[in-house]
């Protein structure tokens, strides 16, 4: 057993105990935090997109877009008379070697088809066990011919704690009137 809050005058925390905590407090999925534009995705031509600032947490890994920037993200061509989705996702990556973990946005193309195209296929893993590539699908983008048609988010937005007490608030409150009004009947 280790104190890991606790001074033990050295450097001891590592991100495998910080994630501990997250997914304790998250769970092991994926969401967009309530923070910053939420990783809004805007399509900036047939090409690019740029996502804007906010924060992803995903197996209790934290991921992040600085306040105030945003990252640009490049799609290959789409073919004229052809359909394609494709995945942006957050990749994980842990070199074993170095003992290092990085994040970037990678973009997992799609097949084109003339009709109903698939959602390709990611690199799934378990950061916590040390899987060296995890991706996580953020957004899903969907070309018809050379535009960019559609972005859809994948992960939900979590809620904050004052959105959490607002709801239950509204519960308690929903159950107290129909409590007392059932006792009155």
């Amino acid at each position: 057993m280790e104190l890991v809050t606790g001074r033990l005058g050295r450097t001891h925390i590592t991100s495998q105990q910080d994630r501990q905590k997250h997914q304790g407090i998250w769970g092991p999925g994926a969401y967009i935090l309530n923070t910053g534009s939420s990783l809004e995705a805007v399509v900036q031509s047939s090409n690019n997109i740029q996502i804007k600032d906010g924060a992803l947490m995903s197996q209790g890994a934290l991921f992040s877009v600085k306040v105030g920037t945003v990252d640009e993200v490049t799609i290959a061509n789409g073919s004229q008379g052809m359909m394609r989705k494709d995945v942006i996702a957050c990749r994980y990556t842990y070199n074993q070697g170095t003992n290092t973990e990085k994040a970037e946005w990678v973009v997992v193309q799609g097949n084109p088809v003339t009709s109903n195209p698939q959602i390709p296929q990611i690199t799934n893993g378990d950061i916590q066990a040390g899987d060296a590539i995890v991706d996580t699908a953020v957004f899903i983008v969907t070309l018809e011919g050379i535009n960019i048609t559609s972005i859809e988010i994948m992960p939900e937005t979590a809620p904050n704690i004052e959105e959490i007490m607002a709801q239950f608030d509204e519960l308690n409150r929903k159950f107290v009137f129909k409590r007392r009004n059932s006792s009155e009947a």
